[in-house]
């Protein structure tokens, strides 16, 4: 079936139950079952139904400037997958109240997703991809729209997308991945959004590149689904944590006024970072793999650099500048290459290590004149029997 429902910002349609006292899901909705033409739907109004408009056909539907509100589901689009040819155009509208999902788009060759609003839905803003298997063929572009208190901002799972200038604040999850799908490295890619008040800003994304983009005042900033990167960034006032990383990449950010800036759950790369003022910890790892800390600026926290008690992992700590902690470097593990890096003024000590084994440092520079100032400022077996001693010489 073909629609074509046009009206005007003065004189809009309206597809409404005739109840008295109406309800989401009171009658069916639209259903647009078969057919190869374009259906169309501008200033139109989708309101109570189970969903606004249910879309089963082989070709495309274009909706501009309409309100889908108080349904079970605003709009469904579900197309067949590889080789369809279905392309989805949603263009300033908004998705409000609706108590499951705003919009579904699952499946098709490309949708186009642009100034809309997705507000106050129960369940999902906006469903984008398959949760059960990435579809190749589809691709996907969302700008310049806003997911604001909604369960899930945007539930996503594309092997092919690009995010740009969206905004996702005061949700459960503003940005979630089905937490089971990989897809291939970097062909997603989300530039200059914003991720703030969400319990979890960003949940499991795997495989995205997350390029000047604020991620702020959330509980959590960044929950890792592994091999993603985030660059050019700021991560800042989330108040548990700030990344949550585990196998990614974190280049070029601003990570501030956090609960604890990263903590790392392995093979993660940081990177040329200035890394400041995160209360716990501005980098903390908790799991027994290996962590590349380099070329950062990590200053005015409890702790620079923490590992967990009982961490026996990889540390490769090399270039950083850490400087004005409570404790600059705290380790429990002897596995680690610490070299080139800037250890001062911080106020208990610059190195706490409490491994039982001996650990080398050299080649590290530490602000102070001569060997025995140097032993002043790094906490080892001449300060407690039960630790290794460390090795220092020769000081850059």
């Amino acid at each position: 079936a073909t629609l074509i429902a046009i009206g005007n910002s003065v004189d809009s349609i309206t597809f409404t139950s005739n109840s008295n006292s109406p309800t989401a899901g009171i009658y069916p909705g639209i259903y647009l079952n078969g057919g190869s033409n374009t259906s169309i739907f501008n200033f139109c109004n989708f309101h109570y139904a189970s969903i606004g408009i249910n879309v089963i056909v082989s070709d495309s539907v274009v909706v501009n400037n309409s309100d889908f509100s108080l349904n079970n589901i605003g709009m469904q689009f579900i197309g067949i997958g590889n080789g369809s040819a279905q392309v989805a155009k949603v263009d300033s509208s908004v998705f409000n109240n609706n108590t499951n999902s705003g919009l579904i788009v699952e499946d098709l060759l490309k949708a186009t997703i642009n100034y809309c609003g997705f507000l106050y839905n129960t369940t999902n803003g906006l469903i984008l991809g398959n949760p059960n298997a990435a579809i190749t063929s589809f691709s996907s572009t969302t700008n310049y729209s806003n997911f604001s208190n909604n369960g899930t901002g945007m539930f996503w799972d594309m092997d092919y997308s690009m995010i740009n200038h969206c905004i996702f604040s005061n949700n459960t999850y503003g940005f979630r991945n089905s937490e089971g799908n990989q897809f291939d490295p970097y062909n997603n890619i989300t530039k200059n959004c914003i991720f703030d008040s969400n319990q979890t800003g960003l949940y499991y994304p795997y495989h995205i590149l997350f390029d000047s983009c604020i991620i702020t005042h959330n509980q959590t900033g960044y929950l890792s689904g592994n091999v993603t990167t985030i660059k050019n960034s700021i991560i800042d006032s989330n108040s548990i944590i700030g990344l949550q990383t585990g196998s990614d990449t974190i280049f070029n950010c601003n990570i501030k006024y956090n609960g604890r800036g990263i903590l790392d759950l392995g093979y993660s790369l940081i990177i040329q970072n200035s890394i400041e003022y995160n209360t716990l910890a501005n980098i903390a790892t908790d799991i027994n793999y290996v962590t590349t800390i380099s070329g950062n600026t990590i200053r005015f926290s409890n702790y620079g650099i923490k590992d967990s008690v009982a961490n026996t992992g990889t540390f490769i700590i090399t270039g950083n500048i850490i400087d004005s902690n409570n404790v600059g470097i705290k380790l429990n593990s002897s596995n680690a290459t610490i070299s080139c890096n800037t250890v001062c003024n911080n106020v208990t000590y610059d190195f706490m290590y409490l491994a039982i084994n001996n650990l080398y440092v050299g080649h590290n520079y530490w602000c102070t004149l001569d060997s025995a100032s140097t032993e002043v400022v790094i906490y080892d077996g001449y300060d407690n029997v039960n630790s290794g001693l460390v090795s220092f010489m020769p000081i850059d």
